[in-house]
């Protein structure tokens, strides 16, 4: 009898001890472990206290993320944000995201292990690729894919000098929209050298500022037509008229992308006196498609390398998908803006970028040579297209 008494005793104390130290400390059994870790890191409010962690689980959305609960008097969101290095190296994460909880006494942080690292390099495969149209996967962050909807945004923005693989992350995702069936549009002043690639071979080159601004006439003129046409299909955007195309019986549309690359050079902004009256027309009708070009299905996808370049205040301000490789700081600050603090971590290795929302992801590398292209002519439209949230995630 006294054997079943301990035993049962046994089960009770395994049952009810957990609940007591979570008691004890307020939180799970490492709360107080990581309050002293932020007091190291000198996340303290003004009479020295740290939060204190009252909760953690694994996120729903991403398995690869926890997230972490914090009670925290005095220490606003923004400090949290200013600390995420010193936090991360605190308690051995890699930070995500922060957000503010329920109410303002509490934050949310969302990380991964600090022990995860990003590939050196990942080689394109054709199962990676969306089943969408509109939208291309670039790479993998510690997260997971890292992804740009061209529904939602009008144009992209890739920086990064020579080596970096900016005019390889603008080919690849070129790949991806071609596979969709979109009409591809190449124009470098450079001669086409990066797109020196089979499947590119049918799509229309443009090597000076002659053919570049008749080009971008004749695609702010089908940009009006197709508004026009879009009215009275009562469809908002191309996604919702391609859903009507065969039901209907309406003209066939496809997506229309204009990759360029050295905008500076084609946009006109390193230029001669003499090329400038012409530049200035160039850089207008591209400030219009990236004004309206969203809806119609026309998009821009700009590459820059130099840090004398520089793209106008119209065409960034639009352009809420901009990424940055290997680069020096004005040309950062050029791609970027003022989007990343001090404490943002900067690529450093071919392939390896930074998005406008923090996001450090490895590119995947393309061979057109090596990969040759599957012909998919099945990609589904997208049911409902919503706006994206840019926001950073985990591990």
């Amino acid at each position: 009898m006294y054997d079943d008494l301990a035993g049962l005793a046994i089960v009770l104390l395994a049952l009810v001890l957990p609940t007591a130290l979570l008691w004890a400390w307020g939180g799970p059994i490492e709360s107080k472990a990581v309050q002293d870790n932020l007091i190291r890191a000198g996340l303290v409010n003004a009479v020295g206290e740290a939060p204190m962690l009252e909760a953690k689980w694994i996120s729903p959305d991403n398995p690869k993320i926890t997230v972490y609960e914090f009670f925290c008097r005095g220490v606003p969101l923004e400090v949290w944000k200013q600390h995420t290095t010193r936090i991360d190296s605190a308690l051995n994460i890699t930070t995500a995201d922060t957000r503010q909880g329920h109410d303002n006494s509490h934050v949310l942080v969302y990380a991964i292990p600090g022990t995860s690292r990003l590939a050196g390099m990942i080689p394109w495969n054709e199962k990676y690729a969306a089943r969408q149209e509109g939208l291309v996967v670039l790479g993998e962050s510690l997260i997971g894919p890292v992804k740009l909807d061209l529904n939602i945004t009008p144009m992209a923005i890739i920086g990064g000098t020579t080596g970096s693989g900016k005019s390889q992350m603008a080919v690849l995702a070129a790949h991806q929209l071609l596979q969709q069936g979109a009409q591809i549009i190449i124009a470098d002043y450079k001669g086409c050298a990066d797109w020196d690639i089979p499947m590119f071979d049918a799509c229309q080159k443009v090597a000076c500022p002659e053919e570049m601004l008749p080009l971008l006439q004749s695609c702010v003129a089908e940009m009006e037509r197709r508004q026009k046409i879009f009215r009275l299909a009562h469809a908002r955007n191309l996604p919702e008229y391609m859903k009507k195309e065969k039901d209907e019986g309406l003209e066939p549309l496809r997506r229309i992308v204009i990759c360029v690359d050295e905008a500076a050079d084609v946009l006109g902004q390193n230029v001669a006196k003499s090329e400038k009256v012409m530049a200035g027309e160039i850089e207008a009708l591209a400030e219009k498609i990236a004004r309206r070009g969203r809806s119609s299905g026309i998009n821009l996808i700009l590459a820059i390398q130099r840090p004398d370049s520089s793209i106008s205040g119209q065409i960034r301000s639009n352009c809420p998908a901009r990424y940055c490789g290997m680069a020096d700081r004005i040309l950062r600050d050029i791609v970027l803006g003022d989007t990343l603090d001090e404490t943002a971590v900067w690529p450093d290795t071919p392939g390896r970028f930074v998005s406008n929302d923090g996001t450090l992801f490895q590119c995947y590398y393309y061979d057109g040579y090596k990969t040759p292209p599957d012909k998919t002519n099945d990609i589904p439209v997208a049911e409902v297209v919503q706006e994206v949230n840019y926001e950073i995630q985990e591990d």
